[in-house]
């Protein structure tokens, strides 16, 4: 499967100031990623608007920048599949958790991975803005520390494969 890191800044990014693919090979390919690939700069426009589409997020129409506008729409889905989740193991036992009872582990093991990462998905969508504040991290992440109304400017985008 494919996701993608986006470059961001709170100023804009000239072109030689892009990241590239090589940056990740030491660290996120290996441990995330099989390998990743630069997207092409005619596709970049329509990837930011299809990454960040949706309610909490408003893109400018060059894909160059975007605001956030709304983190609860962000995450609310994930609130809701994390809380139903949280229901479900809530009659977990110490032999599901063990993996010593008779049910398979396998649906205990599925719950708790399906909780983790509706609160933060290490398979998908990543924001670099290298150094400036938060390095690689997923976009979840990111988004706890954004607030509504804060603008980020796009540079790279990388296509990545897991």
């Amino acid at each position: 499967m494919h996701s993608k890191i986006i470059q961001i800044s709170e100023k804009p990014i000239s072109k030689r100031s892009f990241v590239s693919e090589s940056q990740y090979y030491d660290d996120f390919v290996g441990r995330i990623a099989d390998y990743v690939d630069e997207l092409r700069e005619d596709y970049r426009c329509d990837c930011v608007k299809s990454c960040l589409g949706g309610d909490a997020f408003v893109v400018a129409e060059d894909g160059k920048s975007f605001e956030v506008v709304d983190k609860d729409s962000y995450f609310r889905p994930r609130y809701d599949q994390f809380m139903k989740t949280l229901n479900d193991l809530k009659d977990a036992t110490l032999e599901d958790f063990a993996g010593s009872s008779l049910r398979p582990h396998y649906e205990f093991s599925y719950k708790v991975s399906l909780m983790a990462s509706s609160y933060e998905d290490d398979y998908d969508i990543y924001v670099d803005d290298n150094g400036e504040k938060y390095g690689l991290i997923p976009l979840d992440q990111f988004m706890r520390y954004a607030q509504n109304g804060e603008k980020y400017y796009v540079g790279n985008v990388i296509d990545y494969h897991f």
